[in-house]
């Protein structure tokens, strides 16, 4: 334990309910710096807010075990309380801070999915997520665009939309620019799609941000080549740039 006064954890052969780890670490913590109670008595007022909780199981809360560099005359005082501040935020707001679908309810069981998403996500530029209609792909996404949002994973931010219904490039192209807020102009010279191709690579030029598209089976199946010279060109161009 070094010098650790205190130190919570759980039994080794004891496996605990995501709720319960939950449940538990926030009613520690909301006694201990909230309340005035010592270490020792958050860990026992934790402990019996989870017993009383009808949606945990019987017995949870004997999983969770407290050490003590003395087990014999042990004594702990209330932690100092600190005063309370203004909270500054000393990260850029984000470039793009459009909204993202909050999670579903009771999203479980996906963790591992979710994960390997980041992995492939943090190695790739170009991701796609596929898979039979009804197994969770948009829950899977949404929860990924949370994640990453919450974190600040992208500086300049992350970009959602959804292709769903959309047959052509210049629908998706058109959704991205109107989310994007780009200013429309004119250009007699280009054709409408490669104007807005060469709009948005402005707009998003060395940006460290996200794109996901949603639902991009649909202007795949019916643009597949310029659908994908858009993706080929809008990722050549901005190396800082990632789709899903």
């Amino acid at each position: 334990m070094a010098k650790a006064k205190h130190v919570i954890c759980v039994r080794r052969d004891a496996k605990i309910e995501d709720n319960a780890a939950k449940k538990f670490e926030q009613a520690f913590y909301h006694a201990l710096f909230v309340g005035t109670l010592s270490t020792c008595e958050a860990f026992k007022s934790a402990k019996a807010q989870l017993k009383m909780d009808s949606q945990i199981a019987e017995n949870e809360e004997e999983k969770f075990q407290i050490l003590t560099q003395s087990h014999l005359d042990h004594h702990c005082e209330p932690l100092v309380r600190i005063p309370e501040g203004s909270c500054i935020n000393l990260y850029p707001e984000p470039r793009f801070r459009h909204s993202i679908p909050s999670n579903v309810d009771d999203f479980l069981g996906r963790e591992i999915d979710l994960y390997e998403i980041l992995c492939i996500l943090e190695d790739c530029r170009l991701v796609i997520i596929k898979g039979v209609p009804g197994i969770g792909k948009n829950s899977v996404v949404k929860a990924m665009a949370n994640f990453l949002q919450e974190r600040r994973v992208f500086m300049d931010g992350i970009v959602y939309m959804t292709a769903r219904g959309m047959q052509t490039t210049d629908s998706v192209l058109a959704q991205i620019e109107f989310i994007c807020n780009t200013e429309s102009s004119e250009d007699l010279g280009k054709s409408k799609q490669e104007i807005t191709v060469s709009k948005i690579n402005t707009l998003i030029v060395d940006k460290n941000m996200l794109i996901i598209i949603d639902n991009a089976e649909d202007p795949l199946n019916g643009d597949k080549i310029n659908f994908r010279d858009f993706l080929h060109s809008i990722l050549s161009s901005n190396p800082r740039l990632k789709i899903v």
